[in-house]
């Protein structure tokens, strides 16, 4: 790991361990059925690391993580409706053919 990615984790670090117990509860309460929370907080951490170096309020971290959680969550419901969608069309094309 050079330098700059060791001082980048160390900075990332020092600001999302003050807020870590208020994103798992988040994500916790957002995730429901959807998904298994500890994935989300994982998914949610590992992108806000990549755009560390893009976040002009480092301090609004947990607002940040809460909006990548958000669009996360948003992303894999509109997967599950799409893949919902296509079985139910499916099955009644299948449906109406037997009937013939």
């Amino acid at each position: 790991m050079s330098l700059a990615e060791d001082q980048k984790q160390k900075e990332f670090m020092a600001a999302y361990v003050p807020i870590h117990e208020n994103f798992v509860r988040f994500c916790q309460a957002r995730t429901y059925q959807i998904s298994n929370y500890e994935d989300l907080v994982s998914e949610s951490i590992l992108r806000a690391f990549q755009a560390w170096d893009t976040i002009q309020k480092k301090n609004a971290l947990l607002y940040f993580l809460f909006g990548t959680a958000r669009n996360i969550l948003m992303n894999t419901l509109r997967k599950k409706q799409e893949v919902g969608m296509e079985d139910a069309s499916g099955f009644e094309y299948q449906e109406n053919n037997a009937a013939n």
